[in-house]
């Protein structure tokens, strides 16, 4: 058998570091393999000069309104960023938060170099929600007077996007909060302090086909592999990583490295006289499967009864028929 453990946000993962979490200790505690899925929990934020601090990092605000908390954020809500996060900030979150009257979205970059996807901009848009293209916050007075830097589009740089480059001119705002949703990334001092390997550049050193660390065992899914992404993609890491595993367990065996079922022959052969198919009326359902789980050969790969009693049980009662095979044997 093997033993799986997945750390992510939800499992107090910090308490857990400063207690002395290492990947090493976990698999002294007998877990074989370990997914971490912690996100890009790191912001780098903004740094504003001036002296109002009404100022929200995105994902504490996100957290807070999500846990029943409103702040107050008064009529006029800045966003700084334009990715799918600075979306989410407004569409599931700032619009529905009492007296928010405006909102304006400010990107130092033009409209097409916008990192959210085009339905989020259309549905922020719709919803009214003003953006301001190619400008950069710089300065935030008590008094919520907000100054803009006015940039241009310069050369493109490593992120295959132009650059923002600075002009002389600059304009003015009234608002009375911001929410940064710039900067996400993965957290690699937390990533380094549990035992994850990094490359010369501080980031995490990973196989992109499996997630696979360079720690045999560890895994890294979700965003914290390379950068915010889509839960489509998110899930796909974690599947690829799942895939990986399981291959690899049925690799490992004492008849090299090539497939094969992990159950012990011996218990299949006690198991024979259980083989024989006995003949079941179509219409009890239930001791047909009973049947069946009783002669799963444990093969380690979902078992085709159960698509097989889909056609003979009422689809209603299909789920808890599945599951008295899934207590008896391998699914």
């Amino acid at each position: 058998m093997i033993s799986i453990l997945l750390l992510n946000m939800a499992s107090n993962l910090n308490l857990d570091i400063s207690l002395g979490l290492t990947v090493e200790k976990l698999k002294a505690a007998g877990f074989h393999y370990v997914l971490i899925g912690v996100g890009t929990d790191k912001n780098s934020g903004i740094k504003l000069a001036g002296e109002n601090h009404n100022i929200y990092q995105f994902l504490p605000f996100l957290r807070d309104y999500n846990r029943g908390f409103t702040p107050n954020m008064g009529k006029h809500v800045a966003i700084i960023g334009a990715g799918n996060t600075a979306m989410d900030c407004v569409l599931r979150a700032a619009l529905r938060i009492p007296d928010v009257e405006q909102i304006t979205i400010i990107y130092r970059r033009s409209k097409t170099e916008m990192p959210a996807w085009p339905e989020k901009y259309e549905e922020a848009l719709a919803n009214g929600v003003k953006f301001m293209f190619l400008a950069n916050p710089e300065h935030f007075a008590i008094n919520g007077k907000l100054t803009v830097r006015l940039m241009k589009l310069g050369k493109i740089d490593s992120s295959w996007r132009s650059k923002a480059v600075a002009t002389e001119q600059t304009t003015s705002l009234k608002i009375d909060s911001i929410i940064t949703a710039i900067g996400e990334q993965q957290d690699s001092q937390m990533l380094a302090a549990i035992g994850v390997p990094l490359d010369k550049n501080g980031k995490p050193a990973i196989d992109l086909a499996s997630g696979e660390t360079m720690q045999s065992g560890i895994f890294l899914i979700g965003d914290v592999q390379q950068g915010p992404s889509s839960i489509v993609a998110a899930i796909s890491t974690a599947r690829r990583a799942v895939d990986t595993i399981l291959r690899r367990e049925n690799i490992y065996s004492y008849h090299g490295n090539k497939y094969w079922s992990n159950v012990d022959p011996q218990h299949l052969y006690q198991r024979k006289d259980q083989i024989t198919v006995k003949f079941v009326d179509k219409q009890h359902s239930e001791a047909f499967l009973e049947q069946e789980a009783d002669r799963c050969l444990e093969c380690n790969y979902i078992c085709v009864n159960v698509l097989m009693s889909a056609q003979i049980a009422p689809m209603s009662r299909l789920p808890s028929l599945v599951f008295k095979i899934a207590t008896k044997h391998c699914i």
